[in-house]
């Protein structure tokens, strides 16, 4: 069964990931209405709050702007942060019972219920990806269909021979691959090669890359033109996380008895 990596430090509001700075993330079950969308951000307001001249935006978005330009953005008019006042509650009802999704279990309720709804009827939790370079999340009942489709998955299966596999490293803080390598296209090798891996590093935990695998890839910014030269300098920058091979083919000797013609 893949690894479940349960999400940290959620929003106790809206159950989502995101910054101090940034609005609460809702995901709504239904269209809705434009007059009911803040014209800075496009979403349905969240804490709404009115200009003098009647103009009503998310709490986060009309601050944040009347800060920066010190007016109203619709019409201009002059706006200090101190004349912003709360919408009327009539409003911001209409506002709490748009129909929105739980984001961990998917259950549907309206937006004002959501808060409660999370912190005592909720039994699901949210979950990240398996796999550490994908930034997917979700609620765990979809954690499953989601990995077994993550094409951040096909770096971690096996390498084939004879064909090109990308293998994605885990690589620990101050943890190197552990290899060293051979080639480029100023040596007569060309392509760049796998010479030896260490005992220690991220390669060697690995198990897939071997000596004499031609590297052509490196997180898709380099190709087979790499020198060897330029992969050393950039060694130590942990580029290599997610490198593209090609695992050759060796084949055994073939032994061709000879014609009696020959003998």
């Amino acid at each position: 069964m893949a690894e479940m990596r349960y999400v940290e430090n959620l929003c106790s509001t809206c159950g989502v990931e995101h910054g101090e700075s940034e609005n609460h993330e809702y995901d709504y079950k239904d269209t809705v209405d434009e007059e009911l969308n803040c014209h800075i951000c496009l979403s349905p307001m969240i804490s709404p709050l009115d200009t003098t001249c009647g103009h009503s935006f998310c709490s986060i978005c009309i601050t944040q702007t009347v800060k920066s330009i010190k007016m109203c953005p619709l019409d201009r008019k002059p706006t200090t942060v101190g004349q912003l006042r709360e919408s009327n509650y009539a409003f911001k009802r209409m506002l709490d019972k748009l129909k929105v999704k739980c984001p961990n279990c998917s259950a549907g309720m309206e937006r004002g219920q959501l808060e409660g709804h999370l912190s005592g009827r909720c039994r699901s939790k949210r979950v990240r990806c398996t796999y550490g370079s994908c930034e997917w999340t979700g609620p765990e009942n979809e954690h499953k269909t989601h990995v077994a489709s993550c094409e951040h998955g096909f770096r971690n299966g096996p390498v084939k021979y004879g064909v090109q596999s990308t293998i994605e490293f885990d690589v620990e803080e101050n943890e190197t691959l552990g290899m060293s390598i051979v080639g480029g296209n100023e040596t007569p090798l060309i392509t760049i090669t796998v010479q030896e891996i260490f005992q220690v590093g991220a390669v060697k935990k690995d198990k897939r890359l071997k000596p004499g695998d031609a590297i052509l890839k490196v997180r898709k910014l380099l190709d087979n033109l790499l020198t060897f030269f330029v992969f050393d300098w950039l060694f130590p920058f942990k580029f290599f996380e997610d490198i593209t091979v090609f695992k050759v083919v060796i084949f055994p000797p073939i032994c061709i008895p000879l014609s009696p013609s020959l003998v």
